[in-house]
């Protein structure tokens, strides 16, 4: 399982970049809720989601 946490509020550069939509906080929520249920996405391939469970491309 592979998951993109989204467009994070986080410091880049020495700096804060506001202009991501999530603080790190609502990222962190997202992701351990698509970690709880790992096992529903459990095949041949890995799956790779972003932080609303939105399947993405390789």
């Amino acid at each position: 399982m592979i998951l993109h946490p989204g467009h994070v509020r986080s410091y880049m550069q020495g700096k804060l970049d506001e202009s991501g939509s999530l603080t790190p906080s609502e990222s962190a929520v997202h992701i351990l809720g698509w970690v709880a249920r790992h096992k529903e996405f459990m095949g041949e391939h890995p799956v790779f989601l972003n932080y609303n469970g939105e399947p993405m491309e390789w």
